[in-house]
């Protein structure tokens, strides 16, 4: 590595080694060849010659008509002032023509001296900042030599990165990927092919993206952008703006003014931001807002009455408090994010338009996704699966039909799924929660941070399920309330068949139903009592006791690694009980099982022993590779077969 500097006065030389080298001139006209490596040569004033050679050299040519040839590899060239020539040599180059009194004079070529070599993709930066005419600018065919009037003359480069003047220009990319800066001035950018960028910046300009997946930007005055083909993403920024992402999955988002949005075909993000917007989400399945919450779950202002349409296609459309918005075709899913504004007032959900006290207006819609906030809504859904969540405030939250999601939040709520498989949420605060009918799924959340609020859940018609998480122990009894005890304290449960307790130390007892209990973690009691119970204790050692009836003691879901040996008090073959195995321990075989202390064969890998009550398990029948477990103690059992075992095979 060589650092020269050269002397005032004295026309420098300099050729430079295997390694990377750095040369700087001086006033006169200096000679620079920099060799092998990455280097770095200036010229500073004087008529230079700067030459990379090989490697992925920097060149500056400075004050001065200067020559700077960058040789092979992906070089960076810049002219400074004075009529220059600069050619890229192989590889991808890039040339710096500087801004307007630079450029002047300047022959510039991606390529080597004749033009005619295309072994790179080089790029040209121009900078046409303070110049007042009219731009007229066009990428034009590496192999064409073209002049730009008062400035340079350039061939051979396939991307090129111009910025405007004051005046109206007119810009147009090449076939690859282009950043394109309109400037002051009513500006006319055409991105043509490829992902290009797009800036409007002062004036009343027109963006065209073309075909790629463009990012445009309209600036601080009225602007019209068009996508064209190609995902693209537009941004009105400032002012009276008009958006259209025309075809591909566009997102547009219409910044500060009273903008106009057209998400056009595919499935677009579409978003108005702040002022009195007109959006369309066009064809495909869109998602469109026109406030500051941009296709979000945040909450909408509503100060701006915006119109939004969905268009074709299955859309999401959030309106805020004084939107006026319409579904169009498809199914489509009307989202809220305010609380309802008057006491009393009930939102009823349908197709047909529907005018809220606080100002919206909604029609065309299938699906309503409603998050209140603090006062007590009142909300009844619609026919097809809808999301409801009260937020704040004592809130009645009703899904009717269809597989609805509801979650109540804090306050006193009272939740009713009505028909079809509904998810029902508990939160903080006395909550009742009605499942209706379907097979629906009741999760308690709240108690995880929060003291045990007396909730009640009925499950309704239908096989209903509950969740109990939680880091603190619970004490269910179905026959009971009285008794519910730990995060249940206070709680009622009625028509609800399937428990999941937490992942500590539970107990659990039934009623004259037919009850499933899930353990998970923990050291868990489990009592089915009457009926015909299925009972799973999960990992750790539990106590399983399945009363009257023909009971099942399940361990399908947990493999043999995460039993810890549990105790079954009440196993009876006379009642028809049965214990059911996992897809871990394959077919049911006449082999599997024996009676004794230890398994005689390889085929064997289920033995009890009548003297201890204990039922083991050998994972390859011999002892030898794999030692015998303690699957679980049945309690005053001194027998059993191949026949009191269920098998699962995956």
């Amino acid at each position: 590595m060589a650092y020269f500097y050269g002397q005032i006065g004295v026309k420098n030389t300099f050729t430079g080694g295997l390694e990377n080298d750095y040369a700087y001139g001086q006033d006169l006209a200096d000679t620079y060849s920099g060799g092998f490596g990455a280097d770095t040569l200036t010229g500073e004033g004087g008529a230079d010659i700067l030459k990379g050679d090989k490697g992925n050299d920097t060149l500056s040519g400075g004050a001065g008509n200067d020559y700077l040839d960058g040789g092979s590899g992906n070089d960076t060239l810049t002219g400074g002032a004075g009529a220059d020539k600069i050619f890229g040599g192989t590889g991808d180059d890039v040339v710096n023509v500087g801004g307007v009194s630079d450029m002047i004079g300047d022959v510039v070529d991606g390529g080597v001296l004749n033009g005619v070599d295309r072994t790179g993709v080089d790029t040209l930066i121009a900078d046409f900042t303070g110049r007042t005419a009219a731009l007229a600018f066009t990428g034009a065919d590496p192999t064409v030599k073209t002049a730009i009037k008062g400035a340079f003359t350039y061939s051979g480069f396939e991307k090129f990165t111009i910025t405007g003047g004051s005046g109206a220009d007119k810009i147009t990319g090449a076939l690859l990927e282009d950043t394109l800066r309109g400037g002051g001035g009513a500006d006319q950018l055409f991105g043509k092919e490829s992902n290009d960028i797009l800036y409007g910046d002062a004036g009343l300009d027109k963006l065209y993206g073309g075909v790629g997946s463009d990012l445009i930007y309209g600036g601080t005055e009225n602007d019209l952008l068009y996508g064209g083909d190609g995902n693209d993403t537009l941004n009105g920024d400032a002012g009276l703006d008009k958006l259209y992402g025309e075809k591909g999955a566009d997102t547009l988002n219409g910044g500060e003014g009273a903008d106009t949005l057209d998400g056009g075909a595919d499935n677009d993000l579409v978003g108005g931001g702040a002022g009195i917007d007109i959006v369309k989400g066009g064809a495909g399945d869109d998602r469109i807002s026109g406030g500051d919450v941009f296709y979000g779950y945040g909450y909408d202002t509503g100060l701006d009455k915006d119109n939004l349409d969905g268009g074709a296609g299955d859309d999401i459309v959030t309106v805020g408090r004084n939107d006026i918005a319409a579904g169009g075709t498809g199914v489509d899913t009307a989202q809220l994010n305010f609380e309802l504004s008057a006491v009393g007032e009930v939102l009823a959900f349908s197709s047909k338009a529907i005018t809220l006290k606080a100002g919206a207006k909604i029609s065309g819609f299938e699906v309503l996704d409603f998050r209140g906030g603090t006062g007590a809504d009142r909300v009844a859904a619609g026919a097809l699966g809808d999301t409801l969540n009260g937020g704040g405030g004592n809130d009645s939250l009703k899904g009717m039909g269809g597989a609805d999601v509801l979650t109540g939040g804090l306050g006193d709520d009272l939740l009713y799924g009505g028909d079809g498989i509904d998810v029902l949420y508990d939160d903080d605060g006395k909550d009742t929660l009605d499942g209706g009918a379907g097979d629906d799924a009741f999760y308690l959340i709240s108690n995880w941070n929060v003291a045990p609020q007396a909730d009640t859940y009925i499950g309704g018609l239908g096989v209903d399920k509950a969740f109990i998480n939680g880091s603190v122990s619970a004490v269910l009894d179905l026959a009971d309330a009285k008794k519910n005890d730990g995060i249940l304290l206070g709680d009622k449960f009625s028509g609800i068949e399937q428990f999941t307790l937490t992942y500590v130390d539970d107990e659990a007892y039934g009623d004259a139903s037919a009850n499933f209990f899930f353990g998970a973690d923990g050291d868990d009691i489990l009592d089915g009592r009457a009926g015909a119970d299925l009972l799973q204790g999960g990992a750790g050692a539990d106590v399983l006791t399945g009363g009257t009836g023909a009971d099942v003691f399940d361990y399908t879901e947990y493999a043999f690694q995460q039993w810890r040996g549990d105790v079954i008090t009440d196993f009876s073959t006379a009642q028809g009980d049965k214990i059911s195995l996992g897809y871990w321990f394959g077919a049911k075989s006449a082999t599997s099982f024996t009676l004794g202390k230890e398994a005689t064969t390889a085929k064997v890998s289920l033995f009890f022993d009548a003297d201890t009550h204990r039922l083991w398990y050998d994972q390859d029948g011999t002892g030898t590779q794999y030692s015998k477990m303690l699957f679980a103690t049945l309690e005053d059992v001194t027998t059993l077969s191949i026949n009191d075992f269920l098998f699962t095979v995956a």
